[in-house]
This record gives structure tokens, sequence and C-alpha cells, in this order.
């Protein structure tokens, strides 16, 4: 997956949109395997992070939360434009999206969701989510 296809998608939920904004960021990393998956992701996002909750999660799960999360339709006093949401160019990119995070999910034999406390790479306001696979 390369981070131009999220920023494009960041770009479209943003624009026009009112008191909302969107970061998405794909991390990847080659690591030693005696390495503990707290390690790996620490070292992934190059900072101080701490995190809970990380627990295993379905394939399936990865998809829909990306999907439904990219998807919010806003309300009265924030979200993105509708016009955005419904156009074909989003549907393009969520798309492209699903095809290309099928693919990494396919290969994964690990997957876990985590919550990130201290150290975000983005600020998480409403919603946020964080899979290692």
């Amino acid at each position: 997956m390369k981070q131009e296809l999220l920023n494009k998608i960041a770009e479209t939920l943003h624009e026009n949109s009112l008191n909302y904004s969107v970061s998405l960021g794909i991390f990847t990393s080659q690591h030693k395997k005696s390495l503990t998956n707290e390690e790996i992701i620490c070292k992934t996002l190059n900072s101080n992070v701490s995190f809970y909750e990380m627990h295993s999660v379905e394939k399936q799960e990865i998809l829909h939360t990306v999907m439904s999360s990219l998807m919010y339709a806003g309300d009265e006093g924030s979200g993105p434009s509708k016009e955005n949401i419904n156009s074909h160019k989003f549907k393009s990119l969520l798309r492209d999206l699903t095809i290309s995070l099928t693919k990494i999910i396919s290969s994964s034999t690990e997957n876990y969701s985590f919550c990130i406390k201290d150290g975000h790479p983005y600020y998480p306001v409403f919603w946020d989510f964080s899979f290692y696979l």
C-alpha cells in the first residue's frame, strides 16, 4: 500500500469539510524475530509510544473498522462534505484501498489491534484505529 493513496483519501475527506480532519498513515518495518510485538511497534513508529488494549483481531474486522471509519458521514457540527463522500472519486479511492488492504491482510499471519496512549504520530480526536499485521 502506498502512502499516496492514504493521503488522497485524507485530502478528499478534508476538502470542504466542517470541523473535520483526517490523517492516515501506514508504517512498515524490517525487524528481528526476537523482538516482541510491543518493541516492533515502538521501533516502527520511531517514538516513545505507549499503548494499551493490544489484542488479536480477525482479518475481516480490520477491513470493516477502516472502511466504516472512513465512511463516517458526520453530523450537523462536523464531518466530511456529503458531496465528497458520495463522489465517484472517493468511491474509487476506497475501492483501491480495499484491494490494497485486502492483499496485506490476506498475507498476514498475525493481526493485532491496539490503542496508542502517548506518542501518537497523528492527533486522534473522534476515532482512531491502529493495527499491527
